[in-house]
């Protein structure tokens, strides 16, 4: 059967109804282009991120804080607290941060730096507390401590999805007495004169970008220590650097800091270090990495044993005209130490904070 023509009216009719509805805009929580299949939130900004970790430390971990913990961590957040082994939900955070506030009540966290890249944050931190309470077997003492870490967090519909940190453990337990002062004196003198502090030097130079401080920052970690060539420090580091070893004392100078390495890598000369995680920001750089090999050096007061560890750390750089020109390095020191046969043993649920 013939179809018949509708009539002009009609067609007009028609015509703006479908440009109507080509024109209307999208309804509100339409899928774009930019946000993953199945997700269920947007991403939030660095901004928020940060703001977001530094309640973090201020409302949750700081005494007094009123920080409900559901309110900052996702639900099944993921936390790698250096030692003691890893957490994963909400209760198994709760036992451990509960346990730690009884073991020091007045705890307070300063953040002395922070930076973010995408949904990643990164901060180094100063604690002070008075242990009131035991904490990793070590009876109340009474005494005021102080040690630092290096937390980097990742996000996920605004809330803290995954943590990993690492904290001058060793530097805690001997300020309490639980170790011997002299386990941590560095393997190798510093400077005998220190140099000028890192920042001395007039700034001649343009700032490098972010991607090529970090691509010198993974030199640190390829070249100069699982590559064994130490030679790149000329290349890569301020002959002023200062860099802050975690366990060890301060190295002034880029030639201290040789000296240094090269008596960390004769501790374990097959170890290969691995890079877990990165992230640059501005003139800053964090790189979390894995250490594996296997001890045949003297380290901490333990002797040779033939033992292979398995170690993760933090490192953070400050860039100088496309130069290290301070960093700052968080190693567990106290679970290569329990790795090795020393060190007091981690007893659940007074398990160490980062």
């Amino acid at each position: 059967m013939a179809r018949r023509a509708l009539p002009p009216l009609l067609l007009r009719l028609v015509a703006a109804t479908m440009f109507a509805l080509v024109a209307l805009p999208a309804r509100a929580g339409a899928a774009q282009e930019a946000t993953p299949a199945g997700s269920a939130c947007a991403p939030t900004s660095v901004a928020q991120n940060l703001d977001a970790t530094n309640r973090y430390w201020q409302a949750l971990w700081t005494a007094g804080g009123d920080a409900n913990v559901g309110d900052l961590l996702a639900p099944n957040e993921i936390h790698h607290w250096g030692i003691g082994g890893d957490t994963q939900g909400i209760d198994p955070f709760t036992a451990r941060w509960k346990a730690f506030l009884a073991a020091f009540p007045d705890i307070t966290f300063t953040v002395e730096s922070s930076f973010g890249q995408g949904d990643l944050t990164v901060s180094r931190w100063t604690a002070t507390g008075t242990q009131q309470g035991a904490w990793l077997a070590v009876p109340a003492t009474g005494k005021v401590v102080t040690w630092t870490g290096i937390n980097i967090f990742r996000f996920d519909c605004g809330k803290i999805a995954e943590v990993w940190g690492n904290a001058d453990h060793i530097g805690l337990l001997q300020q309490l007495g639980a170790l011997p002062a002299s386990t941590t004196s560095q393997p190798l003198p510093a400077s005998a004169t220190p140099e000028a502090e890192a920042g001395a030097s007039p700034a001649a130079c343009e700032a490098t970008a972010p991607d090529q401080n970090l691509a010198t920052a993974r030199r640190w970690t390829d070249e100069a220590l699982t590559g064994r060539n130490l030679a790149v420090l000329d290349e890569i580091a301020a002959p002023d650097m200062v860099h802050h070893a975690g366990v060890f004392a301060d190295q002034h100078g880029r030639d201290a800091v040789e000296r240094t390495l090269g008596a960390l890598l004769a501790i374990a000369p097959d170890a290969v270090y691995t890079v877990d995680l990165t992230v640059a920001a501005d003139d800053l750089v964090a790189v979390r990495w894995t250490m594996r090999g296997t001890v045949t050096g003297r380290f901490m007061g333990q002797e040779a044993n033939g033992k292979p560890i398995d170690v993760t750390g933090i490192n953070i750089y400050r860039f100088d005209c496309g130069k290290i020109a301070e960093g700052w390095s968080e190693v567990d020191g106290l679970a290569m130490l329990q790795q090795l046969g020393g060190g007091p043993k981690p007893t659940k649920p007074e398990l160490p904070v980062t």
